[in-house]
């Protein structure tokens, strides 16, 4: 199951990654792609509405357009209807807002061309399945999500073909998993790789130190000449000095059987 929490700085996790790095992530290659309007479909609950106000940030913070947020309760109830109303839903451009929107032409409405689904799993699909079903217009959104969608069930859904998420690049993880299998005789949990760079950031500061005691600075304050930071299975990793971790994310594309790479992560930190 993935970790998903919050931390004493209001820092969430998802996929033991912080959630407001993935958001900047996909938000910005979005954008760099000439999308600029979001919605976003959510869990009723603390995690959908600091996701949703991660997505308002940043999309503002762009000159972007945030359309609409709807939520659903955690047990599907109105599922439904928040996929309806997104899928219909639209913006009025500040020069139409004290006009009576029902007169307005397709010309001067702002519909959503993102929509953010932060859900996994079978759960992602119930969710999908039903835009797609109250997407009476035919409208072609584009489906982004996040780490969460790092899972083969997500492969295994033909309706999420062509979507993007932000998640570490998995090229060093395919040949932990095979070595992992021929070792055990079956496949590791996704968030195993969290365990593994875990105890090589462990190591490397152990190999720096001339005593066996490791203090939460030794962390903080590790750099090296290349990297800055932990080389890990999931990509290039650091610890911030509130605690959190912060990984350089690549966004991969839902393909056919396989996930595909359309934006590398960075190899390095820049220095604090």
């Amino acid at each position: 199951e993935l970790l998903n929490k919050t931390n004493d700085d209001g820092g969430v996790f998802v996929g033991g990654i912080l959630l407001e790095s993935q958001i900047d992530k996909i938000v910005n290659y979005s954008m760099d792609r000439g999308k600029l309007n979001f919605a976003i479909i959510a869990p009723s609950n603390q995690y959908g509405k600091i996701i949703t106000e991660y997505l308002k940030k940043f999309v503002r913070a762009r000159d972007g357009n945030f359309i609409t947020s709807e939520f659903y309760e955690t047990n599907n109830r109105d599922l439904d209807r928040a996929t309806e109303r997104v899928s219909s839903s639209f913006g009025v451009p500040t020069k139409s807002k004290n006009r009576d929107t029902s007169y307005l032409s397709d010309y001067d409405r702002i519909y959503p061309q993102v929509i953010l689904i932060p859900e996994g799993g079978k759960q992602l699909s119930k969710v999908v399945n039903s835009l797609n079903k109250f997407n009476k217009d035919e409208r072609d959104f584009q489906l982004i999500g996040t780490s969460q969608w790092d899972d083969l069930s997500t492969l295994n859904d033909i309706n999420l073909l062509g979507s993007w998420f932000p998640a570490p690049e998995d090229a060093k993880f395919r040949i932990f998993e095979r070595n992992y299998y021929n070792n055990y005789g079956k496949f590791p949990p996704r968030i195993s790789s969290i365990a593994y760079d875990a105890v090589l950031a462990l190591s490397k500061i152990a190999e720096n130190k001339t005593n066996l005691k490791i203090t939460f600075s030794d962390f903080t304050d590790y750099s090296n000449d290349n990297k800055n930071g932990f080389d890990g299975i999931d990509g290039v990793f650091r610890f911030l000095p509130n605690g959190a971790v912060q990984r350089n994310l690549a966004v991969l594309q839902v393909g056919n059987g396989k996930f595909e790479t359309l934006d590398s992560s960075i190899g390095k930190f820049l220095k604090y």
